[in-house]
């Protein structure tokens, strides 16, 4: 899962593991919230770090003592205007708050949203990711209305 203090901003230019299965779907390049000085995210962060962070790979500008919180993205619905979206917030590998996000694909707004700014940041990447796979990858949830089935 993506680091809490990481503000994706755009998807790398040049992948570091272009195959590999990130929180984001993509890898993004972004700004670091860790500290009372936002900054860009050094290249050598950014991807075990920023993108990929978890648990036991902290940077630097990690604070010490914070309890490492990390944020799980899911699609649990798509219709051809809106992402329903599941986030669930993991201390320690366990689920102790979640959020439902409805994403507006044509607006790319997100309601309601998220207050801190790493967390709707993450959000509108992730949507953007997903909406950018190919059509048979995420085909599985377009039957399903947010907020019900159909």
């Amino acid at each position: 899962m993506a680091c809490p203090f990481f503000e994706p901003v755009r998807p790398v230019s040049n992948k570091t593991h272009p195959r590999a299965r990130l929180p984001l779907i993509q890898e993004f390049e972004g700004l670091c919230h860790a500290t009372a000085e936002t900054a860009r995210t050094p290249a050598s962060s950014l991807f075990v770090g920023c993108n990929h962070g978890h648990q036991h790979s902290r940077c630097e500008r990690f604070p010490a003592g914070h309890e490492s919180s990390r944020m799980r993205y899911s699609v649990v619905g798509h219709s051809a205007s809106i992402l329903d979206v599941l986030v669930i917030e993991e201390i320690d590998y366990a689920p102790v708050n979640w959020l439902r996000m409805q994403y507006s694909i044509e607006s790319r707004t997100i309601e309601p949203a998220p207050a801190d700014v790493c967390v709707r940041a993450q959000t509108a990447a992730f949507c953007s990711s997903y909406l950018s796979l190919p059509s048979e990858v995420n085909d599985s949830t377009k039957s399903t209305q947010p907020g019900g089935s159909s």
